[in-house]
């Protein structure tokens, strides 16, 4: 499941002309996630271009937002990936990986869920 279940969108603009990303507020509260994780999931929501979810930032422009080694990167995408947020697909050697923004019915992170449902975000796992 991707953001086109309208649960996660894209970057926005405001009437300036800023670019923001949206970003559900139990994930900025989560204590699961790393405050260097929820950042860098702003981040790959703010590259989402289109409805269907994917984007596929260099790791190194990853660390270039974040100030940060791409190893850390490495470590804070494990963060996302576990809390099932984003899906990693590994694309072969010398291409970027892809990362997949996922709704809130895909969360794997039983903090996260009970703060969505906390937030009234529909979350249909089995408790």
């Amino acid at each position: 499941m991707s953001v086109t279940d309208r649960d996660v969108s894209g970057p926005s603009n405001d009437k300036t002309g800023r670019t923001y990303a949206p970003m559900h507020t139990c994930i900025l509260r989560s204590p699961a996630l790393s405050p260097h994780a929820k950042i860098l999931y702003g981040c790959l929501v703010g590259e989402v271009s289109d409805h269907d979810g994917m984007v596929d930032p260099a790791r190194e422009t990853l660390a270039g937002y974040l100030g940060k080694s791409v190893d850390r990167v490495d470590v804070y995408l494990g963060e996302l990936k576990q809390a099932g947020l984003i899906r990693i697909t590994r694309r072969g050697l010398g291409r970027n990986n892809a990362y997949a923004i996922l709704a809130p019915n895909a969360w794997t992170n039983t903090g996260l869920i009970a703060a969505a449902k906390a937030d009234h975000i529909e979350v249909r796992h089995a408790d």
